[in-house]
């Protein structure tokens, strides 16, 4: 499904989505030193807003066509083809999970990935549709194309603390809501 919608994600559905990256930028200290993995992260759309911020910037998804995407705004890709990440342990500074999570059908296995690609301190920022909230009326729709499985805040927080994170900040939203945690 991704690599079909690769060549108008960015016009179409990355464009309903964009007004989430003000809050990436301010949901957590971002330093030119991080090293990021943009999990999920599809054509670039938010590793290109902040690749200015840190030092690297790699989009990692199991989407070829994608990622050609993004790579023609000029950014590091990696093709996933495996919840086993290929990266070393404690690579990152930070792992973003924007708007994809759900779609993992591995949760749990995911997390611990990022956890073990995580340097000591280093800090996971995810963003979800949250499955409460009057969105709850039209997420069916994404069930009819793809594997999601949907988690409330609380849900996901209690996930994240059985893996070892710590959930340091929660933000919720109308529809979407934030979760930063740190290893």
């Amino acid at each position: 499904m991704w690599n079909t919608l690769a060549p108008v994600y960015d016009r179409i559905i990355g464009r309903l989505l964009n007004n989430d990256i003000t809050v990436i930028k301010q949901i957590i200290h971002w330093k030119k030193s991080d090293v990021v993995l943009d999990l999920g992260g599809g054509t670039g759309r938010v590793a290109e807003q902040l690749q200015a911020l840190v030092e690297k910037i790699i989009v990692a998804d199991p989407a070829e066509k994608m990622l050609v995407r993004a790579k023609r705004k000029g950014l590091h890709t990696q093709l996933l083809t495996d919840v086993t990440l290929p990266f070393p342990d404690q690579t990152f500074d930070v792992v973003t999970l924007i708007e994809t999570f759900h779609h993992f059908k591995n949760q749990t296995e995911s997390l611990k990935e990022c956890y073990r690609v995580l340097k000591s301190g280093g800090i996971v920022l995810m963003e979800e549709p949250n499955p409460t909230s009057f969105l709850k009326h039209f997420l069916w729709v994404e069930r009819l194309f793809d594997h999601v499985t949907y988690r409330t805040p609380k849900e996901l927080k209690l996930l994240l603390q059985t893996i070892g994170f710590q959930v340091i900040k929660e933000q919720p939203g109308r529809l979407m809501y934030f979760t930063v945690a740190k290893k």
